[in-house]
């Protein structure tokens, strides 16, 4: 998925909103998904999606190897989406 991602234009709306799913303790990953769909900035993790709508669809954990790291990426931009206007629906 994500070599067909890169080739995918990002898309940010102030209304938009982005389904995000089997997160499975990837961080690096995680945050790869949700620049592709404009929530995050690429290089530095944070909230850029401004208005926009997010839901974390559910499997945060298992199988990858940082379980506690997505929780708290996820945690923080949840508050980061909240203060620009967003949110991030967590689905755990």
């Amino acid at each position: 998925m994500l070599a067909l991602s890169a080739l995918l234009p990002a898309y940010s709306h102030p209304s938009s909103v982005c389904a995000v799913g089997d997160l499975h303790g990837d961080l690096q990953h995680a945050l790869a998904a949700l620049a592709l769909c404009g929530a995050v900035d690429p290089e530095t993790g944070s909230w850029v999606g401004g208005a926009m709508t997010v839901v974390q669809t559910g499997d945060v954990l298992d199988r990858g190897n940082n379980s506690l790291g997505v929780l708290r990426a996820l945690w923080r931009l949840q508050a980061e989406a909240e203060a620009a206007g967003g949110e991030l629906v967590l689905l755990l």
